[in-house]
């Protein structure tokens, strides 16, 4: 008989056994015709001898009658099993699920597939699935049961197999006391305790105070709030691998009454991965350093050869210009040659000087820069007056590379900022040098404006331009828009100069068309006094 046929077949017993029931409590109508006879030794042939547990129970938890086969599977006599109240076998887990049914049954709703374990007199838990039908005014139900325990246990075993092939730890509390129920293997292997160590004991068992104190406030905040909390990073200690750095997530389980029951946790143990992260962050800090190193000393070696090349021309033209000096003076000079000559080797000389004094100078600064030893004295300053200033001092310079001088518009009245006026001066020189350098010999415009909050200087010129891949690297240290080879200078001068401005709370940027020359752009804080 397949499992539909047999179905049918003890279904169709179970009607008959509870018509039996309901005409053996009630009382037949006098002189009600019978259209057959049905002796009741049969029906307590049937009852008896049904292949499934069948009894009779009633609505206070005891039972009224019972079957063979209910005895035989929890192995109480029949009259042991009538004065034990279902209540008292029923596990606890379930107890009140029964009083849900049975004040369905009380409320004549039939109850069908619902499952409960009650305690075997050798005081293990038999899983039963029930059938229960009301039998009206009597406070009564006829119920049938199947022992399901094989099952229950094959569904248990592939549970635990399957819990206990996933590598990470996996426990189970109950949500009264958080008390662990169950444990998979993982979680042992992390702890260092077997699961029979683990089930019915709590976190305080296990961990210190305060870590348990952690551990169960995190707890029944995912309880009462009924949320699934996730812990990205948690330190425990275990018993046989010391601190371990846990992923951590806690899901409530709710039994049908939507009240909490259980508290699932699954934790990933992360300790190896978070030090491979840490390991590779310290090997890449690690490269970054030797990266940063090996660029310190490719500077220093190229500061050192371009400052020893830069060092190197004027110390020897004031070599050669000393050597002509002890030459003229050992061998006489001709009165007609001192006017001329000596102004001119003076002048040279006093140009080489001023050159290395420069150089010397912009070494200075970068190495108080790095330092954060840039000192400031600051003042009130006319920027027109320290523009003019700066143009009288390099006229020599303009006349030298046959530049005019340098077309200056201004903002009548003056422009006043609160700011270093020899590290301004210091700006200004290098911004026209630069001009001088790059402009091609063409004219140079300057200008000093402003607006409600700030200073603007503005050095145009008309010569070779900036490549764009060249616009944000000619304010670092040693960068220059051309070749080394076709411009001297160390490259400092760009970078000392946005340090200056920004010391001042300024900003300092270039405009630039390749061929068509650049504007370097300065900002600077006007003074208090002048800003609405």
């Amino acid at each position: 008989m397949g499992d539909e046929g047999a179905q049918a077949y003890n279904m169709g017993l179970f009607l008959i056994a509870a018509f039996y029931i309901k005409i053996g409590l009630m009382e037949p109508e006098l002189n009600q015709p019978k259209k057959f006879i049905i002796r009741p030794e049969m029906y307590d042939n049937l009852f008896e001898n049904f292949l499934d547990m069948i009894s009779v129970k009633g609505f206070d938890g005891y039972f009224k009658k019972v079957n063979r086969r209910f005895c035989e599977v929890l192995g109480y006599s029949k009259e042991e099993l009538m004065r034990i109240s279902l209540f008292e076998l029923i596990h606890p887990d379930d107890k009140e699920n029964l009083k849900k049914e049975i004040k369905r049954l009380e409320d004549g709703v039939p109850t069908t597939n619902f499952d409960n374990r009650l305690l075997a007199k050798d005081q293990s838990y038999k899983w039963l699935e029930w059938t229960c039908v009301p039998i009206p005014g009597e406070n009564v139900a006829f119920a049938m049961a199947r022992d399901v325990t094989a099952k229950r246990e094959s569904q248990e075993e592939f549970l635990e197999t399957i819990l206990d092939n996933i590598p990470d730890m996996i426990f189970v509390k109950e949500a009264s006391e958080l008390k662990f129920v169950r444990f998979n293997k993982a979680g042992e292997d992390l702890l260092g305790y077997s699961r029979l160590d683990l089930v019915g004991k709590n976190d305080y068992d296990f961990f210190s105070k305060e870590k348990a104190d952690y551990f169960t406030n995190e707890d029944r905040k995912v309880l009462a709030g009924k949320i699934v909390i996730e812990i990205p990073e948690e330190t425990i200690e275990t018993r046989f691998k010391g601190k371990r750095v846990l992923h951590t997530k806690k899901i409530p389980i709710f039994n049908s009454n939507g009240h909490p029951k259980y508290l699932i946790g699954i934790s990933e143990d992360i300790t190896d991965k978070k030090e491979a992260v840490l390991s590779e962050q310290k090997m890449f800090q690690e490269q970054v350093a030797r990266k940063e190193l090996e660029k310190s000393l490719r500077d220093r070696d190229e500061f050192i050869s371009i400052t020893s090349h830069e060092l190197k021309s004027p110390l020897s033209a004031l070599k050669l210009q000393a050597q002509m000096f002890q030459h003229k003076i050992k061998n006489g000079i001709p009165e007609a040659y001192i006017p001329e000559k000596i102004d001119r080797l003076v002048e040279l000389t006093e140009s080489q000087v001023l050159r290395m004094d420069r150089l010397v100078n912009d070494m200075l600064d970068v190495s108080r820069i790095r330092s954060g030893k840039l000192a400031m004295t600051k003042s009130e300053v006319n920027l027109i007056e320290v523009v003019n200033e700066v143009l009288h001092k390099m006229h020599t310079d303009f006349e030298k590379h046959g530049i005019k001088q340098p077309v200056f518009t201004y903002k009548e009245g003056g422009v006043l900022c609160h700011c270093d006026r020899m590290r301004l001066e210091q700006v200004l020189q290098n911004l026209l040098t630069n001009a001088i350098r790059y402009g091609s010999n063409r004219p140079i415009e300057l200008s000093v404006t402003s607006d409600a909050v700030e200073a603007l200087i503005k050095v145009k010129d008309y010569g070779i331009g900036i490549s764009p891949d060249h616009m944000d690297m000619i304010f670092n240290r040693f960068e220059r828009a051309v070749p080394r080879n076709e411009v001297s200078g160390l490259g400092l001068g760009l970078f000392i100069s946005k340090q200056i401005i920004e010391a001042h709370g300024g900003r300092i940027w270039v405009e630039s068309e390749q061929g068509k020359g650049s504007v370097f752009n300065v900002g600077l804080p006007l003074s208090p006094k002048l800003v609405p």
